[in-house]
């Protein structure tokens, strides 16, 4: 091999290196906490439900009707959406002249998955009347957040925030310098008492749109701009003293948008924009988080930034059909800071049941990102090739049915002998027309790690993945020791859904894929594959759309081939304890 950086280096040269690059590496935590990512910042779409208020249309024209308002909001079974891009969905239906009032909220469904309820009024005050809304307009408070909305624009206020108190206990099971010695987000980590931290931020800002054509399929520009304050109290998991308050700029971007509807009836969308935006692809294995947070930005466990520096996106839909293009560069905590550059595209094909699919290809064009060799020698991201093929079965939602859920994933490189792939598996049961709708799964998902035997680097880059516990945050504790690489997990699942809530059960059983662990803390080597077992609770519900609460339990055991290489031995599990109240206008 003709790479420099891979030739032998000295002992003393060696611990130089991890000091100075595993802080950028980020494997010791920092990674996505189980906030709400996949149930609030990016809610998936399983179902689109149209409610009707008080008075039903006429029974002929209501099937017509619903489509319409379906092509309207624009919002399809499978797809992700934020609150705020929903708020502005919605209100393209009161351009239909039998619409006088349309509101949405949300039920959770199987997985992550939520179900997206209208709830339309008949218009009775003609088409007009219908839309003059908006606390300008009425002066009523009433319609907060909703400053302004006609037949050509709207304009809101948001108001997006979350508390969040964190009880710990045996934190990182009383072995914390070895495993925060070289952490950029702190290395004075709480003992093994129980400790308490408060995290709460405040999102802010403003997002309109407004048409700028006036032909029969008109163009709207649209955009969003939102400050974000972000405060940490307390014994944070990697600060026994933690008091920071970060204020930030957090989105900033505009775009145009339009719908065409053919002559044959089919539906051609597209969008265009670019700024400092939330971006995430599919079930988040290779781009979901794209913002960091801990340390002095706080919220390390709130993970309240999603928005990258700056992302430009291109998309088209026909029907079913969905392509993006992407370009990204990450909003890096500051000691993290990789100068990553990515560009690719996304194609997706959804459907509200039965198969849905999507491919993914990125490349890495620029980055300082990196990369470790079994020896402790580096290189970087940059030229690396990134591609996630998935897809889903997924029968009719008010029925008893099996689900099947499966993608994989492939990293090469442009400049280095590099080989690294990925998949994960699912498939359940949901018994969607019994009381309680109980559903229960087996996911087995593996993310390859580096084999000392071969010239090649193997080890899965995880890039920017995350969303949730549902997907690619697997072990709400074990996220902190090891992330998304180098790992093999069976997760078994039991969900149910009593009285609107949402309760979740899993027990994650997680083996590493190759003993080599280099960066990762204790001694670059685990002594046996086993090397954790956690169990994990979660109720959630949302009270309301603006309202919505998570109620998080786990404990997390290592196993033998973690435990053997602690300098402290290990008699009781970390545990710990989360309470999150959400809210959204």
């Amino acid at each position: 091999m003709q790479i420099e950086k891979q030739r032998r280096i000295r002992i003393p040269l060696i611990l130089l290196l991890l000091v100075v690059a595993v802080s950028s590496a980020f494997p010791q935590g920092g990674a996505p906490s189980a906030g709400a990512p996949g149930a609030i910042q990016a809610m998936t779409i399983s179902e689109v439900r149209i409610v009707w208020d008080s008075v039903q249309p006429d029974k002929g024209i209501e099937p017509s009707l619903d489509q319409k308002i379906i092509r309207a909001v624009n919002i399809y079974p499978n797809t992700t959406v934020s609150p705020n891009e929903l708020d502005m969905a919605v209100g393209n239906a009161l351009r239909i002249p039998e619409v006088g009032r349309i509101t949405w909220s949300a039920d959770l469904s199987t997985g992550n998955a939520i179900i997206l309820v209208l709830h339309v009024r008949i218009s009775t005050k003609g088409f007009e009347a219908a839309l003059k809304q908006g606390m300008i307009v009425t002066g009523k408070t009433d319609d907060f957040p909703l400053l302004f909305q006609n037949k050509n624009s709207m304009v809101k206020i948001n108001l997006v925030g979350a508390m969040m108190p964190t009880l710990i206990n045996n934190t990182w099971w009383g072995n914390g310098n070895v495993f925060t010695k070289y952490n950029p987000f702190g290395k004075n980590p709480p003992g093994t008492a129980p400790a308490l931290d408060f995290e709460a931020y405040l999102k802010a800002g403003l997002a309109g749109i407004v048409k700028i054509t006036r032909s029969e399929n008109p163009v709207y520009l649209y955009g969003a701009i939102n400050g974000l304050g972000v405060t940490t109290l307390g014994r944070e998991l990697y600060n026994a003293n933690s008091s920071t308050f970060a204020l930030q700029i957090e989105e900033a971007y505009a775009g145009i948008v339009g719908a065409v509807t053919l002559k044959s009836g089919h539906l051609f969308r597209y969008t265009v924009s670019f700024g400092k935006q939330p971006y995430r692809i599919g079930t988040g294995m290779l781009i979901c988080q794209i913002g960091g947070n801990g340390g002095t930005w706080g919220g390390m466990n709130a993970w309240p930034r999603f928005s990258g520096r700056l992302i430009g996106l291109a998309k088209v839909a026909y029907d079913r059909w969905k392509l993006e293009g992407f370009y990204i560069q990450p909003n890096d905590y500051p000691s993290n800071e990789s100068h990553t550059q990515m560009a690719g595209f996304n194609l997706e094909y959804n459907r509200a049941w039965g198969l849905s699919g999507g491919f993914t290809y990125l490349n890495v064009l620029k980055s300082k990102f990196p990369y470790f060799f079994p020896d402790y020698t580096q290189t970087t991201r940059q030229g690396t090739n990134a591609m996630n093929l998935r897809f889903q079965w997924q029968p009719h939602p008010d029925q008893s049915f099996a689900f099947l859920k499966a993608e994989g994933g492939l990293e090469l490189n442009n400049r280095i002998p590099m080989l690294a792939w990925g998949m994960a598996a699912e498939g359940g049961w949901s018994f969607g027309n019994v009381k309680l709708r109980p559903a229960v799964s087996y996911r087995y998902s593996l993310l390859s790690g580096d084999n000392p035997a071969t010239s090649r680097l193997e080890r899965w880059d995880f890039l920017y993945s995350g969303d949730d516990i549902f997907t690619w945050v697997q072990g709400v504790l074990m996220k902190n020791v090891l992330f998304n690489t180098n790992m093999e997990v069976h997760r078994f699942q039991l969900q149910f859904f009593p009285n609107r809530w949402r309760v979740t059960t899993q027990y994650v059983f997680i083996m590493a894929n190759q003993l080599s662990s280099v960066p990762m803390p204790p001694s670059g080597s685990f002594t046996d594959k086993q090397i954790g077992q956690e169990l994990l609770i979660v109720a959630e519900r949302f009270v309301s759309k603006h309202i919505f609460l998570r109620f998080t339990a786990s404990s997390l055991w290592p196993g033998k081939g973690l435990a053997s290489t602690l300098p402290d031995p290990v008699s009781q599990p970390w545990t710990e304890f989360q309470a999150m109240i959400h809210f959204n206008f």
